[in-house]
């Protein structure tokens, strides 16, 4: 049991170790060698752009006003921002609506009788994707 325990305060201080490696080297492997360890994987792979959310859907919400958005997540997409026009659909008519991490939302407050269009980006370390397909409803 004594044995045991040892091993385990082992592996907790060079995972502490390793952590601290990490954090200091920024992933640089010469840094990373020169504190006696290893270079386990090289990471995520990098890229330099990043894709707009596509099959974007539009449901009236279950709350007067509201309407609900979903679409198929993004592969390296940390957030979503979700833009609405309501009325004619001009360049100038866009205001942002939410951010959200997940691939669907609600959005509430709209008002009735308007035709509502929203359009949706994926934003990543890579920057900000083009903008999905334009869906729109008219509000009841």
């Amino acid at each position: 049991m004594l044995r045991n325990q040892k091993l385990e305060a082992v592996r907790l201080g060079l995972e502490l170790l390793a952590c601290y490696v990490q954090m200091i080297s920024r992933g640089d492997e010469a840094i990373i060698n020169e504190a006696g360890m290893e270079v386990r994987a090289k990471g995520p792979r990098k890229y330099d752009s990043i894709a707009p959310p596509l099959d974007v859907r539009i449901d009236y919400g279950a709350i007067p006003g509201s309407i609900f958005l979903r679409w198929k997540i993004v592969r390296n997409a940390r957030q979503y921002g979700i833009e609405v026009c309501t009325g004619t659909v001009t360049p100038d008519k866009w205001k942002p609506a939410l951010y959200t991490s997940v691939g669907n939302s609600v959005i509430e407050g709209l008002p009735s009788g308007e035709l509502a269009s929203f359009r949706i980006f994926s934003l990543s370390p890579a920057g900000k994707s083009v903008y999905s397909e334009v869906v729109s409803r008219r509000m009841p």
